[in-house]
Order: structure tokens, then sequence, then C-alpha cells
């Protein structure tokens, strides 16, 4: 907890009690932390995608931001939200159920509004649950163990019937989260729209020579769709992307450089 939360003013408080409950009434999701809440405090994100219905999404660290890339990916989850808030009178209890203290405000001595950083809905096997999810960054928590506010936000959350997880991650470092940062952009550019008849084009010629294994690269390959079809330098390279987001091929993503994977890594499955 960042001493800009603990330092929030009364009125500041009430204002965003007040829309929190006017998205409840409305059916809506409202973080409680926005990105413009904590300037200047970490590397922040805001983001769209299509599993959160093109809501921005706003992430107050590097670490949030992976954690929230590996729940858009994952078939199972059916959407995201950041930054859920948990009512004074439940997380108060929950803190005295735990034996910590619950945090105050610095201004005025109240207790702080908790929220946790991403709640996740997910979908298994026809049953629908949430799973709540505390980010550290793997060097804080390393050093620091779990926090008093993740053992209350765990508490909280299971009285409700939910899983709640303690996510550990590497900020942006990962390939992997550079790959999935990568393919959300290309999911992103692909929103609302049909394909051209260019871009459907190189999908097909690309999806035939990486299925007949015509060459040892896959930037061999895109390059020699951009070729034989006369088209704009770097249109195999965006039909890889295209056919990796929809899933409609696969490749490793802890691989430092997709583009240039051996065919070979490369699996079809269309």
């Amino acid at each position: 907890m960042t001493s800009r939360t603990l330092e929030m003013r009364r009125l500041t408080i009430a204002r965003k009690l007040r829309e929190v409950e006017a998205g409840n009434q409305e059916g809506r999701h409202t973080r409680w932390i926005s990105t413009r809440d904590m300037p200047g405090s970490g590397i922040k994100t805001r983001l769209t995608s299509m599993k959160t219905h093109l809501r921005e999404v706003h992430l107050n660290s590097s670490a949030e931001h992976a954690a929230f890339l590996e729940l858009w990916w994952d078939q199972s989850v059916l959407t995201v939200f950041e930054q859920v808030m948990i009512p004074t009178q439940e997380s108060r209890p929950a803190a005295l159920e735990v034996s910590v203290d619950h945090p105050t405000y610095t201004v005025g001595g109240d207790p702080v509004i908790l929220s946790t950083d991403l709640v996740a809905v997910i979908e298994r096997d026809g049953k629908v649950s949430k799973t709540a999810h505390s980010v550290k960054s793997a060097k804080a928590y390393r050093r620091r163990g779990p926090s008093p506010r993740q053992k209350i936000e765990q508490r909280y959350w299971e009285r409700q019937g939910h899983k709640f997880k303690i996510v550990i991650a590497n900020g942006m470092h990962a390939s992997r989260s550079k790959n999935l940062a990568w393919l959300l952009r290309c999911e992103n550019d692909m929103a609302d729209r049909t394909l051209t008849e260019e871009e459907g084009a190189a999908q097909r010629e690309l999806v035939r020579r990486l299925r007949k294994r015509l060459d040892v690269v896959v930037l061999e390959a895109c390059r020699k769709v951009d070729k034989a079809l006369s088209l704009p330098p770097g249109s195999g390279a965006r039909a890889f992307r295209q056919l990796a987001t929809t899933r409609k091929i696969r490749f490793d993503l802890d691989a430092i450089d997709p583009i240039r994977l051996s065919v070979e890594e490369i699996a079809v499955k269309i």
C-alpha cells in the first residue's frame, strides 16, 4: 500500500464511494484506484481487450500488467475486473479474524478502503466462479512475504465464497509477457472489424506454407507470402501475428522472438 493511498482525502473518498455506488446500480464496474490517482508511482498501463468488452483497464504496476495478460490469454476466463473495492464493513471484521491491524488513513484515522488488484470471472466445466488476485512484484514479495493487507483480502474473498491467489510477477521483463502484450495489441487491432481480402489471403497462404513446412524459419515464410501475393512488406508477419492471436497457430510463448522461430516449432491448429 502506497503512502499516496494512505493520504487520500475525505472528499476524494466520498466522491469515489458515490461513483462506485452509481456504477453498481447501473451494472458496470467502477475501479477504486485508477492510474490517475497515483501519478509518478511505478509503471502504469491503460489498455483494452475484447475480454473486458473494450472497457479501459487501469493497471498500476508492470506486475499487474503481466498478471492481467495471463488472465486475458486463459480461455477459461470470461472477464477481468481491476481494483475491486472491498467495503470497510467487510474488511474490518476480516482483519480481526486474521489478527492484523486494519490500515488507516494518515488524515483522520479512518479505516482505509482496500481494493483487490484483479478479479477474474472463470467458467470451467459449466460452472462460473470468481478468483481474486493480489499482485506483487517478485522482488518485493521475496523481501516481505504476504502483507497484512493481503491477509485481510484473502479472508474477505474466502468469506464471499471465492478463491484468492497471491500472484508473483517479474514485471514485463519475461519474454512470455512481451509476447502476450504483442498478441493483445493485435486483438485490439482486429476488434470490431472484418479482415481485408489481402489479410485473409495472407493468412491462407501462410497457413499453407507452415503446414507443408516449405520454409526453414517463420520470417522466411512471411517474406515469401509477401512476394507470392505481391503484398506490402510485413503482410506475412501481420498474418502470423493474427493467426497466433486467434490461436489458429501456436508457438512457445517463452520464445525471445517468435518471428525467428523455426517452422518446425509452429503448431498449425486449422
